[in-house]
């Protein structure tokens, strides 16, 4: 056995093992599978430790025959430093190498049969140490971290990454595993390794990792200052700092009024370092700087209405510092104005880009690539909107643009407000913006040739736009994402990282060994007999599973809104001439509505009684039958303008509302769950969405509870049957399902499974590494299976 130190490529793969930092349980293990040889066996690799960590436990054992075992360990002496031993035959620990252990160094350990049949092994190349064993043909187990080797527990594994894993038995060309990622695990020849509980060091470039978060009872607002690799989170009351060198926040508490309610993200950073919040919703600019020496803002900051500039864009000019401002949305105007404040003095313009808001814009020297959004060309939500894929280029010296083209968006998505350019790249973070329950993921567009590709996996991300924001700032060679949503009536800021550059690593099937000519003979005898037989069983599959399905195009799916009162995934009322009324009905109005679908549903109606008790609560008799005397008429006017036949009926102390058929969404949904046989049909209603996400009222949650059951209890007994054999529909049903449950695990194994039946494993595992994301946010608790113990039959 020898070591040596080494030199470090440029690019470093390996295996990272998880010791005394979690549980037992979540310990990594490396094992092969038994490694025949008759006269000699050697088995290389690199190695370095985590001297952060406690340096003691073990790095490999080599059980021989079943009955011996070669054991390497990291040790530490009292009052010395670590070193890598062997434990000799006798027990004792003989010093390997003990310089420079934060570097890679190179073991080696060799092993041979003598000729009177003992095995000798050597340390160093010079000592040699031997042991007997009655077999003549002898085989090798390698286990690396925890194991329980002939029921020796092990889990006192040693902080280290291993790589460049080389098996050489004698008479045989060398079997290496380089370590770089899964990949590696199945190219292997006879040699087969299982991996539980992995920590690829590849994996800091391929997966976002959550570094930290903020939750917080009331809105929280962002601020980036990459160029001093910090955070600004911002609320009412106070400031807070993250600094990514520290990986901890500062908290900054003011005493100046701050009216966040009407706020939108009007926060941004100067080039010298300072917050600043910017709003040019007025006729006089407000501009406002906090001084983190004072713990103090320049003056209160007071706002009567919202602005007509929700999410737009802002960046400071790189040329002369001014501070620019482009787009937004406000009282169901789309807009494409630039804002331009310097020096105290103030312009807005008109840009030829179409009106739109959550667009996302990058800046590099003196230009600004302007890149897609959400909005109307003609500025007026009441014309419906679109989601742009059209890339712009803004000249920072006179602020003319110039249209570059379209990018590849048939997913209709969105970046977040910040891209990020370098060379010729631009990378942003998309998502959709027409879903709730949405994700985001880095793309990277190619300026030379147009193309967008896919980058890493994705972020868990709840998206309404009052509620969410998220950016994407790069740090040196690490990309930080940002996401503020609510959650449970907190809002929650996290942050994420992923090192530079971030690749994709696909993860290739383990091919079960076999013998081929065993096979072939087999299938000669027997295709003849089975012919018949399996033309007629796939005739009877197609008879029962496809006759609903034939032609299945789930991709085409997508929501039109007709004349009628929408309630999956928000509520949305379109009139008889295909106009959006949802604006005449007030939040009371909208509660009425919804209250006697919902009860005239599933009760049947609602009582007087409870109709009080939850709109007119502690009011008199008399003025709550004013009260919904008034609001009734109101609610007829308004239903009036979607048909004549919707009727609201009072009997006998009890309300309903009745719909002409396919009028309401909701009551469509309900009988297709309950009647419906049709796999399609299910699945459309399913991702139609959740019932009113955009509604949060205390007497809402049974109904929105009671829906959703009733979706995932008829998806899920539909792929619980096993008889859907198509890999895309069992996605598609899985994803569904994920819609009103994004941490079921049955619904992500039965993706993941099918992803990897279409070869599709990168993307598999993507997937779940995004639900052990939201389950540990979720649950507050590590989840336990690696994704081959999860993905496992």
């Amino acid at each position: 056995m020898s070591a040596a130190p080494i030199s470090v490529p440029s690019t470093e793969g390996g295996l990272s093992f998880k010791s005394y930092d979690v549980n037992p349980d979540s310990r990594t293990s490396l094992l092969s599978s038994p490694i025949g040889f008759n006269s000699g066996l050697t088995v290389e690799f690199d190695i370095k430790i985590d001297r952060s960590r406690e340096c003691f436990g073990y790095i490999c054992r080599i059980d021989i025959d079943s009955s011996n075992s070669i054991d390497l360990l990291l040790t530490t002496p009292v009052k010395s430093f670590p070193y890598i031993a062997l434990s000799d035959t006798f027990g004792r620990l003989v010093k390997i190498c003990g310089d420079d252990l934060e570097r890679w160094n190179h073991i080696t350990v060799r092993i041979k049969e003598n000729p009177d049949g003992t095995i000798a092994f050597n340390t160093n190349d010079s000592q040699t140490y031997g042991f007997t064993t009655k077999s003549r043909n002898h085989h090798a187990v390698l286990l690396f971290g925890k194991n329980d080797c002939r029921n020796q527990v092990t889990t006192d594994i040693a902080p280290m990454t291993i790589r460049n894993l080389t098996v050489s038995v004698a008479g045989r060309e060398p079997v290496s595993c380089p370590l770089f990622s899964e990949a590696d695990l199945y190219n292997t020849n006879n040699i087969e390794y299982t991996v539980s509980n992995p920590s690829w060091v590849i994996d800091r470039n391929r997966y976002w990792k959550k570094t930290d978060s903020l939750k917080l009872n009331e809105k929280i607002f962002l601020a980036g200052d990459p160029d001093r690799g910090r955070f600004f989170f911002i609320t009412s009351k106070e400031l807070f700092e993250y600094s990514v060198e520290h990986a901890s926040f500062r908290e900054y508490p003011f005493m100046e009024h701050l009216d966040t309610k009407h706020f939108t993200n009007d926060f941004l950073v100067t080039k010298e370092g300072t917050l600043a919040y910017v709003d040019m919703d007025s006729s006089s600019p407000v501009v406002v700087y906090f001084d983190t020496t004072r713990s103090a803002w320049g003056s209160d900051i007071r706002r009567m209405r919202h602005s007509k500039y929700e999410h737009h864009n802002s960046f400071v000019n790189p040329i002369d510092s001014s501070f620019v401002q482009l787009f937004g949305y406000g009282y169901h105007l789309y807009l494409n104005d630039i804002c331009v404040y310097r020096s105290g003095h103030a312009s807005v313009d008109t840009l030829s880009i179409p009106p739109r808001y959550l667009s996302a814009v990058g800046v590099i020297d003196s230009l600004a690539y302007i890149m897609g959004g959400k909005g109307s060309p003609r500025g007026l939500q009441e014309f419906g909107t679109c989601v742009y894929s059209d890339l712009w280029k803004m000249n920072l010296k006179d602020y003319s643009v110039t249209r570059i083209g379209d990018f590849d968006n048939a997913e209709g998505e969105v970046a977040a407000a910040n891209l990020d350019i370098a060379g010729d790249t631009i990378r942003g973070l998309f998502y959709n913006p027409n879903n709730y329950q949405t994700s985001l993921v880095l793309k990277e567009y190619n300026l030379k040739d147009g193309t967008i590709v896919e980058r890493g996996n994705r972020i868990p991300y709840t998206f309404l736009d009052v509620e969410s924001c998220a950016a994407l700032y790069r740090m040196g060679e690490t990309l930080y994402a940002i996401t503020v949503q609510k959650e449970s009536g907190s809002f929650v800021a996290r942050i994420y990282s992923i090192a530079l550059p971030v690749i994709d690593v696909v993860i290739p099937s383990r091919e079960k060994k076999s013998h081929a000519w065993i096979v072939l003979l087999a299938s000669f005898f027997l295709i003849i007999t089975f012919v018949f037989l399996g033309v007629r069983l796939v005739r009877r599959n197609r008879r029962r599973l496809n006759d609903a399905e034939d032609d299945i195009d789930f991709e085409n799916i997508s929501r039109v809104y007709r004349t009628g009162v929408h309630l999956l995934n928000g509520f949305v009322v379109i009139d008889k001439d295909d106009n959006d009324i949802s604006v005449q009905f007030s939040p009371l109005l909208r509660q009425l509505l919804v209250m006697l679908i919902l009860y005239t549903r599933l009760n049947k109606s609602i009582s007087n009684a409870e109709m009080k008790e939850i709109l007119w609560y502690g009011k008199s008799d008399e003025s709550y039958f004013n009260n919904r005397g008034v609001n009734l008429k109101k609610l007829r006017n308004a239903l009036l303008q979607v048909d004549p036949g919707i009727s609201i009926i009072s009997e006998g102390g009890y309300w309903s509302i009745s719909f002409p058929e396919g009028l309401c969404d909701f009551n469509e949904a309900m009988d297709v769950l309950e009647t419906s046989k049709s796999v399609r049909r299910c699945v459309e209603v399913a991702r139609l969405g959740s019932l009113l996400p955009d509604m949060r009222y205390d007497w809402l949650d049974h109904f929105t509870a009671a829906y959703a059951d009733k979706v995932i209890s008829r998806l899920s007994e539909i792929l619980s049957k096993g008889e859907i054999d198509s890999p895309e529909l069992r996605i598609k049903i899985a994803d569904a399902l994920l819609i009103f449950d994004p941490i079921d695990e049955e619904s992500i194994k039965a993706k993941c499974i099918a992803l990897m039946e279409l070869k599709r494993h990168g993307v598999a595992r993507s997937e779940f590494d995004g639900f052990v994301a939201r389950y540990e946010s979720l649950m507050a608790e590590p989840f336990k299976e690696s994704f081959a113990e999860f993905v496992k039959d």
